[in-house]
């Protein structure tokens, strides 16, 4: 026991060692009891209190106020013991003390005299392990477990077992009776809160929390228990708000067992058979001891099929039995109901009918369901398996609607091949596989019966069935014929019925019930409002008008207004839009998907929401959609204060804003999109200057020579005198004959005076300029290289690897030549610039 920074330390032999807890230096030593010290306490600095299986308890004094005392209780051992308060003084102490013969009992020592209750005296729990008390709240433990008792109202709270055996850890440690559970209160501060227990044993801690009942009854509620698998809890303090534990790992069992069958399998030829049963009945009492039935099946699967191949299969047959007795005797066949054989080895009939008859008796019904299914038929008596299960319907009637004995019936009349009882019981389940098993037996029955039935269960796997079933050139037949069974149904749901099967035709193929869409309108109404707008839109095969006052004694305005719209009354169908819409929204939705027009509609609202300041409101958040938006101003009167508006208007202004400037922004780019679009068409048809020197690229000689510009200069002037002189004679002979055509001058004039002359050399956009020879003799040099090249090849000697590497350098150079030369002569506006190496447009 520590207080601040003394240590005290009991021993076996009774002796007490004072340690410095911080130095590690002792302070004092001394022979307190005669025989082993079981309990200690160190009040502060003040005393010392120990407990020894002398039967004596002594109280050390450490300071003068204090004296030192011995109490014989006059029991022969002393295991343990608490103070009932922990104020105390010389003359009034009182205890609450266990021994090991299992005795709890109440000791006051008083200034006159002793007082000595009994609490507890069970000798068949054992020994008394450990004592608490807290507020009068006393707790203590036996090997086998701890109860709790209020001492002042004499009343018993709860007891708490000890924890379960774990697998982890071996048996003499439950079996011993000096592992004591850690008891110890925690006090809250906050006076709200409860005050809680902790106690950890073994492996588990518990944390409770004590109640006051209305009754004035305590009670003790779990809040947590924490499972620590392998690990054995030594001592539990608490420091603050954090739990210390005092634990020891134990090294985990779980594969001990695994390495075992290993070393079995490894060394399986010089182990003896019976060895290897031995260990296979240790191993599966164990699984059965520990509860994990899961794994029962797996290892029986192991040890009966792969381990023990070696044993004659006669033998292995009587091991598999012996065990599902075993198994059906401990009620967790259950857990292995997978893996029992079917063949090799096949066990007898009767094995396999005592299962079943097993699973149902613990009704066990999905495990006899996958039985039959996955068990052979001719392991299964069928007949004996029905008549066990009407026994069972007999005695408890509530099974004859139990889906899963219905599902297990069904089976069993499937395997037997009696498919229409089968049938019959399939229906009463309500269960969707009954059309799988109708396209796998082609069971013929009769559909005036079950076709509600099966209408219910699923109506699109219904109709799917029947179409199926009847073929193409059927379907328009039996569409009619079931119909008139509908109806001549006397069920109170008929009308629902008939709703179901036509809706899904309907779905299927329109066409097919065409002849039932106008009945099909009042079905839509009264069952599936939400699909009529659809169905509506999607045939013509009914008279709008009449539709329309169906839709109306249902109070279904939107299909209302639609249909009044397709007999052409648009103010009726907006007045029923307005009526009946409560938000704007939606009647400018409505208006849109009608087709209505939205000018009119939006007339109509003003008018109905005039000084209305709510309706106004909802207007202006869709003002952007009316074409006249001012007009929404005009409803405000006198009496509409602006805060009850302030926030629509500048909702509606921002709208606008945006509005317009969009609209101003797609004007601004449909402009520049013209002027670019103008742009480039003038840059690609544009002719005639450019500001370069006289000389060309290639030959660098001039490319016009001074005489050829004089007599360019020369040419010009005298066409232009020339020009002039007809178009003198022209107007004489317009004022005199009144004729439009040009004279045969005037259109030799219209030829280009030096057309000849610019067509004797070349200019490209990039800037570059050539003489038309030059190009020609550049091409032709082109040509003359290509030519050589083709000589050379042709006087090297015969070489088979590089044979076809030279003809397709061959075939690529001619390519190229004649590439060139189409490109060049392709069209006259195009050619490819020397310089560049790239084609542009010539600017003659």
């Amino acid at each position: 026991m520590m207080r601040t920074s003394l240590l005290a330390i009991g021993t076996n032999k009774g002796m007490i060692y004072q340690v410095n807890s911080q130095s590690g230096a002792l302070v004092n030593k001394y022979q307190a009891h005669s025989k082993k010290i079981t309990s200690i306490y160190l009040k502060e600095t003040s005393a010392i209190i120990s407990s020894s299986h002398d039967g004596i308890i002594k109280i050390t004094s450490l300071c003068p106020e204090f004296d030192t005392m011995t109490l014989e209780i006059k029991e022969l051992e002393l295991s343990c013991y608490c103070l009932r308060a922990l104020t105390f003084n010389a003359s009034n102490i009182e205890f609450f003390i266990g021994t090991t013969q299992g005795k709890l009992f109440y000791f006051y020592n008083g200034w006159l005299q002793n007082t000595k209750e009994v609490i507890h005296n069970n000798q068949e729990e054992g020994p008394i392990l450990c004592v608490t008390s807290y507020q009068d709240v006393v707790s203590w433990a036996t090997p086998k477990n701890i109860r709790v008792i209020h001492y002042g109202k004499k009343q018993k709270i709860c007891l708490i077992e000890r924890p379960k055996n774990s697998h982890h850890f071996p048996d003499y440690i439950y079996e011993s009776k000096v592992v004591k559970p850690t008891i110890f209160w925690k006090k809250e501060n906050d006076a709200s809160k409860v005050d809680l227990l902790y106690i950890s044993w073994y492996n588990l801690i518990k944390l409770c929390r004590l109640k006051l009942k209305e009754d004035q009854k305590f009670q003790m509620e779990v809040l947590k228990s924490i499972d620590l698998d392998n690990i054995f809890i030594c001592g539990v303090s608490l420091i603050k708000e954090f739990l210390v534990l005092f634990q020891f790992t134990l090294p985990r069992r779980d594969n001990l067992f695994e390495e075992t069958l290993q070393l079995i399998e490894q060394q399986k030829e010089h182990i003896p058979p019976s060895e290897v049963l031995k260990f296979q009945n240790i191993y599966l009492e164990h699984l059965m001891k520990i509860k994990d039935y899961p794994k029962i099946g797996e290892y029986l699967v192991l040890f009966l099929s792969k381990i023990i191949q070696f044993i004659r299969i006669a033998d292995n047959k009587e091991r598999w039995e012996h065990w599902i007795n075993r198994l059906m005797q401990k009620k967790i066949l259950s857990y292995s109901i997978q893996i029992i054989p079917k063949e090799y080895p096949r066990l007898d009939l009767k094995i396999y009918t005592k299962i079943f008859e097993h699973l149902l008796e613990i009704k066990d019904y999905q495990n006899v369901q996958q039985a039959l299914r996955t068990f052979p038929p001719y392991l299964i008596n069928q007949y004996h398996l029905m008549e066990v299960i009407k026994r069972q319907i007999e005695h408890s009637k509530e099974l004859s609607n139990n889906k899963d004995v219905l599902e297990i019936l069904f089976l069993l009349y499937d395997l037997n091949r009696d498919y229409l009882t089968a049938f019959h019981i399939i229906v009463k389940m309500k269960d969707k596989k009954v059309f799988d098993f109708l396209k796998r037996t082609q069971l013929d029955f009769d559909l005036g019966k079950y076709l509600s039935k099966l209408l219910l269960i699923d109506s699109s796997m219904t109709v799917d069935f029947l179409f199926q079933k009847y073929g193409k050139q059927q379907q328009s037949q039996i569409v009619d014929q079931c119909v008139q069974i509908i109806k001549q149904m006397e069920r109170q749901d008929k009308d629902k019925l008939l709703y179901l099967y036509l809706d899904e035709v309907f779905k299927k193929n329109s066409e097919l019930s065409k002849l039932h869409h106008a009945s099909q309108i009042e079905l839509y109404c009264r069952f599936n409002p939400d699909k009529l707008m659809r169905f509506l839109s999607k045939t013509e095969e009914y008279i709008p008008l009449a539709a329309a006052e169906i839709c109306k004694q249902y109070d279904l305005f939107k299909e209302h207004a639609y249909l009044l719209m397709k007999t052409g009354n648009e103010p009726e169908a907006i007045r029923v839009l307005i009526d009946k819409c409560h938000k704007v929204s939606e009647i400018i939705e409505l208006s849109v998907r009608f087709n209505i027009n939205v000018d009119n509609m939006w007339d109509q609202v003003l008018l109905k929401s005039l000084h209305k300041t709510d309706q106004i409101n909802s207007l202006l958040h869709y003002v952007d959609q009316y074409s006249k938006p001012a007009t929404i101003l005009s409803l405000y009167d006198e009496n509409v204060k602006v805060g009850q508006v302030r926030d629509s208007l500048i909702i509606a202004f921002r709208k606008m804003r945006l509005y317009k400037f969009l609209l101003r922004s797609a004007l601004h780019i449909c402009q520049k999109s013209k002027q670019e679009l103008i742009m480039f068409q003038v840059d690609s048809g544009k002719r005639g200057y450019y500001d370069i020197d006289n000389e060309c690229d290639q030959c660098k000689k001039s490319l016009l020579t001074q005489k050829i510009l004089n007599e360019c200069v020369e040419i010009t002037q005298k066409k232009e005198t020339q020009f002039l002189d007809l178009f003198q004679q022209f107007t004489n002979s317009l004022i005199n004959s009144n004729s439009q055509e040009l004279p045969p001058q005037q259109q030799q004039y219209n030829q280009e005076p030096h057309q000849n002359l610019l067509k004797a050399f070349m200019i490209f956009r990039c800037g570059h300029k050539y003489h038309k020879k030059c190009m020609v003799a550049k091409n032709n040099l082109d040509n003359e290289e290509q030519k050589e090249s083709k000589l050379q090849l042709s006087k090297q000697p015969f070489d088979k690897k590089g044979s076809k590497k030279s003809a397709s350098n061959l075939r690529s150079s001619n390519s190229s030549s004649n590439s060139m030369r189409r490109i060049t002569g392709q069209n006259n506006s195009l050619y490819e610039c020397i310089v560049c190496s790239k084609f542009n447009f010539l600017i003659n």
